[in-house]
């Protein structure tokens, strides 16, 4: 009977694509030395699950990870430039996961995981204060958390990357404005009103200091 290390390396990349989370793979690669090869033929699969799991939030996380991880302060220049990609090439902000080793992504991996469990935790309690408010007629939590979950992780990674890329540059505030909420939607800018309302009125007044991935990496 045939095992399943004789399969060919295109159908155990095949079953690698139905894999969760890249953490499942590495565990999968490790395991011989035909899995590992089998990986090393299709290295971009690590990629393809992160996109799968993420979606549309993974450039976010990707440049929040950058940006906690960069052994010094960005300066305004490369603030900016992180912005605009985020902004209007985000696909280009995807590309610096090519180079980044397995382990890396599971990392990043984390990072979303972490913050999409804040979410479920969080975005209940805002659901339910904004249909309190009456502003939401017709409306029930259950139908508001599955509309707006993936804007409220926007939300949260962009104040994590505000905080990160221009809190103390000494920039003027207006200009640090204009940077960060160019091309920004009135939608958008309605979602940070929440969630900022949210961490000063509910969590912690002084947010600033403790941001949502400050003690995830231990800073």
């Amino acid at each position: 009977m045939p095992r399943f290390t004789d399969l060919p390396c295109e159908m155990v990349v095949a079953v690698f694509r139905k894999l969760d989370r890249v953490q499942d793979l590495l565990a999968c690669t490790l395991t011989c030395c035909h899995f590992y090869n089998s990986y090393k033929a299709y290295k971009s699969l690590s990629i393809e699950i992160l996109v799968n799991q993420a979606g549309t939030l993974l450039p976010f996380a990707v440049a929040a990870e950058a940006v906690v991880r960069s052994p010094s302060p960005y300066t305004r220049a490369l603030a900016a430039k992180m912005l605009q990609k985020l902004q209007y090439n985000p696909d280009k902000v995807i590309d610096r996961l090519r180079g980044y080793p397995m382990t890396a992504l599971v990392r990043l991996e984390e990072v979303h995981e972490r913050m999409e469990s804040f979410i479920n935790f969080v975005l209940p309690r805002v659901c339910d204060s904004l249909l309190q408010s009456g502003r939401l007629p017709g409306m029930d939590s259950l139908s508001l958390f599955a509309m707006e979950k993936s804007n409220f992780c926007r939300a949260f990674y962009r104040l994590e990357l505000y905080v990160r890329l221009l809190g103390g540059d000494g920039t003027r505030m207006d200009r640090q404005n204009h940077m960060f909420f160019f091309g920004t939607t009135p939608r958008d800018i309605a979602v940070l009103d929440c969630v900022v309302h949210y961490l000063v009125e509910t969590i912690d007044p002084g947010w600033l200091h403790n941001t949502f991935l400050c003690d995830f990496f231990g800073h």
